[in-house]
């Protein structure tokens, strides 16, 4: 409005001139006019006063989720706005779950004349997941020109409570287990959550670790696809479990840079740190180690024997161990073949391999002794092996804190004691001889003897024919080689008043340490004539009867009998009895035989010719009439036999004529009833013998009866 003087002073009134809007000047013209009394005041209804961006200036606060999200806004438009309003959009922070939205909300304003004023307030949520800082668009209108241009627009900030998530996987330990390859979880975690979806690569290797890829486990890469707010992925490694001791053994995952979802593009938002170290934990008990006795007969020669250490369980690394040994009463002098030993039954063993080694993931490993086998009598002996792990291995880091492990070595002696044969010997009576002995064996120690002199066989010494050596306990040095002879003193003997024939010593005795003495003889010639040894026995014998044998021998002599059936495969003489000559020298024997027999005698190492017994049969025979023309014949062997062929002969016209014949059963016998003419009749039975078991046929006595 422009004031016009001169106009004023002409006419009295006062002009003025209105700019703006049309409607805005129609109202104040109107108001002023009333005011001045130019015209009646009349009261009209305030019309709406439109707003331009230059009337706002907006000035938004910076809370942190969960507060108010506040706009202030001032216009400097002289009347208070009217018809605006307000509303948000969308920045990067979401609508629902960053803020709740605010649609065609009117301005109500405070404040006067250019210099109104409203407070807009937004309600920010608190979602807990990392977002980072967000922001929130203010949209104003003037609905009196529009209702989706925005008169004015400015743009809030809402600060994250969060902070960028750490990142851990889970476990970080996890135990091998036993039974070969399996898959092993493992999760990586985020705290919080993250609202933008992500991914994530991982990748598993070795890195500082000390297990070993393709072995203990397998190195492997992947991705995991984290969604809105999801804090949790899980992922698997192949882990070789096995029994083997190893120790804990590590190995790294590494986690890349978190990606946008569905792109290459690394995000700024966060890095996940690491590489993260994992942990396979060894669940197999640390390993101990044992050796077995060792028990073996020590042979004639050279053996090998295995010295076995033996792991509870196996270990991941090759374990060695040192083999030691410590004579009890086997002797360990070094062992060569070539080398006689230096002392009888020394230098038993030696010990060949003193490193014993047990492979990698095996359980068992072998050191070995060389045993000196010999043919020398001595008691068992031993020696006590002993096992260590190598010093600065991985035997002796896993394996050092037990002690020392002992075994025992026994050599089993398998060689028979000596034995000393004394030699036979004669001497005339009234002289003397040197005995000897002979040897079996060898002895790694001196072995001592017992002999007894004492009167033997057909024709024994008496104590008052001969004196025995003085020593009667002689003594074998160790070492002595087999088949040596051994003196073993002086027998002497003595001179009869009268002739007397050989006589005998038996010279026997004891050993010690399970050492024999084979006897021998000392025959002390005698001055007597020499009696014949004889046997006389019968050519033939008839049926089983006794047979009487007799003969002649030096007297008071043992005379032994000897006996076997007549047969095609001519069995040998066993003895069958025993008798002793009198004092004239004779003697006798009676013998029941059922065949054919062959007959010797021996005495004093003396045999007689071999006799011959045959026998011929005698049978036994009945014959009856019991009825009116009949007539039974029984017949029977002697010897008896089944099968035997019998013959019954009747006298006819002055001549034995065969009748009747059959064969013995089993029982037998030979039985036959039949007719026959009434009568007087005349009969015999003959059996047939068996040539091969010197059995002739023979006839019974003839039999004469009345048939009726």
């Amino acid at each position: 409005m422009r004031y016009q003087e001169a106009h004023a002073a002409k006419s009295g009134s006062v002009p003025f001139t209105l700019r703006g809007k049309k409607l805005s000047r129609t109202v104040l013209a109107t108001a002023v006019a009333g005011a001045i009394g130019l015209v009646p005041a009349v009261m009209v209804p305030s019309p709406a006063f439109a707003v331009v961006a230059g009337d706002l200036t907006i000035t938004p606060n910076t809370p942190s989720e969960g507060s108010p999200l506040t706009f202030s806004v001032t216009s400097s438009t002289v009347a208070a706005p009217t018809g605006v309003t307000w509303s948000t959009s969308d920045g990067t922070a979401k609508a629902g779950s960053d803020y709740n939205a605010v649609t065609g909300q009117t301005i109500t304003w405070g404040g006067a004349t250019t210099a109104w004023t409203a407070t807009l307030s937004v309600t920010t949520l608190n979602d807990n997941l990392y977002e980072g800082p967000e922001t929130v668009n203010l949209n104003i209108y003037d609905t009196a020109t529009s209702t989706t241009t925005a008169v004015k627009t400015s743009v809030g900030t809402i600060t994250d409570l969060q902070t960028a998530p750490t990142v851990n996987i889970t476990p970080a330990a996890a135990p091998e287990g036993n039974s070969g390859w399996h898959a092993q979880t493992y999760s990586v975690n985020l705290s919080p959550g993250m609202q933008a979806a992500t991914s994530l690569r991982w990748t598993a290797a070795v890195g500082a670790g000390t297990a070993t890829d393709g072995t203990d486990f397998k190195g492997a890469t992947g991705t995991l696809d984290f969604a809105s707010g999801e804090t949790s992925k899980t992922f698997t490694v192949d882990v070789n479990g096995d029994t083997s001791y190893e120790g804990d053994e590590t190995f790294e995952i590494a986690l890349d840079h978190f990606y946008l979802a569905g792109t290459t593009n690394a995000s700024a938002v966060v890095a996940p740190g690491g590489p993260f170290t994992e942990t396979i934990t060894d669940d197999d008990a640390k390993p101990t180690y044992t050796i077995s006795d060792i028990k073996m007969d020590e042979g004639d020669g050279p053996m090998a024997a295995l010295v076995e250490v033996k792991l509870s369980n196996p270990t991941k690394s090759t374990a060695t161990f040192t083999v030691s040994s410590t004579d009890i009463t086997a002797d360990s002098g070094q062992f060569v073949v070539t080398n006689a030993p230096s002392g009888v039954g020394t230098n038993d063993y030696g010990l060949a391999l003193t490193t014993a080694t047990v492979a990698a993931g095996k359980d068992t490993g072998y050191g070995f002794i060389l045993i000196n086998g010999d043919s020398i009598f001595e008691p068992d002996e031993t020696a006590t092996l002993s096992v260590v792990p190598n010093a600065g291995t991985i035997a002796a880091s896993i394996l050092g804190s037990q002690a020392a492990v002992n075994s025992k070595l026994t050599l089993v002696n398998d060689d028979k004691a000596p034995q000393l044969e004394v030699d036979n010997a004669t001497v005339d009576q009234g002289g003397s001889v040197a005995l000897t002995g002979t040897t079996t064996g060898i002895s790694q120690s001196d072995t001592p003897f017992n002999l007894s002199f004492m009167g033997g066989g057909d024709h024994p010494a008496s104590t008052s024919d001969f004196m025995p050596p003085a020593n009667m306990s002689p003594i074998v040095p160790a070492g002595t080689a087999s088949g040596s002879k051994v003196q073993l003193g002086t027998l002497t003997a003595s001179k009869p008043s009268h002739p007397q024939s050989d006589k005998t010593v038996i010279v026997s005795g004891t050993g010690f340490g399970g050492a024999t003495v084979k006897e021998g003889w000392v025959t002390i010639k005698g001055n007597a004539p020499a009696v014949e040894l004889t046997l006389k026995a019968p050519t033939w014998s008839t049926g089983g009867v006794d047979v009487p044998l007799s003969g002649t021998a030096e007297a008071g002599a043992t005379v032994d009998l000897w006996a076997a059936p007549i047969s095609a495969s001519e069995p040998d003489l066993m003895k069958v009895a025993s008798t002793k000559a009198d004092k004239d020298g004779e003697f006798w024997f009676k013998r029941t035989i059922m065949q054919g027999y062959r007959f010797k005698v021996a005495s004093g190492g003396d045999t007689s010719d071999e006799k011959w017994v045959r026998v011929t049969q005698m049978p036994v025979f009945s014959a009856v009439s019991s009825a009116k023309g009949m007539v039974t014949f029984t017949v029977q062997g002697t010897p008896k036999g089944v099968g035997q062929v019998v013959i019954v002969q009747k006298w006819v016209g002055g001549k034995w004529v065969n009748t009747w014949k059959g064969v013995t059963a089993s029982n037998g016998q030979f039985k036959w009833s039949g007719k026959n003419a009434s009568g007087a009749l005349t009969v015999r039975a003959f059996v047939q013998g068996y040539t091969p078991n010197g059995i002739a046929g023979g006839y019974s006595a003839q039999k004469k009866i009345t048939v009726k």
